[in-house]
């Protein structure tokens, strides 16, 4: 049995869920923020490379 010690300890350690939890077969993968830095440069990446697939045609 818990002491009432140990209760109050881990009340106050509750984490806020993961923004993507991925599980597959033996992988998992857990992301807690939002990695704005890495979708604002893929989306850069991705606009650049659609506008030169564009204007080379």
């Amino acid at each position: 049995m818990k002491s009432r010690k140990t209760k109050e300890i881990s009340a106050e350690k509750k984490l806020d869920p993961p923004f993507l939890e991925i599980r597959a077969g033996g992988f998992y993968m857990s992301v807690q923020a939002v990695p704005y830095k890495l979708i604002t440069a893929a989306g850069a990446l991705a606009g650049v490379a659609s506008g030169m697939t564009w204007f080379i045609r």
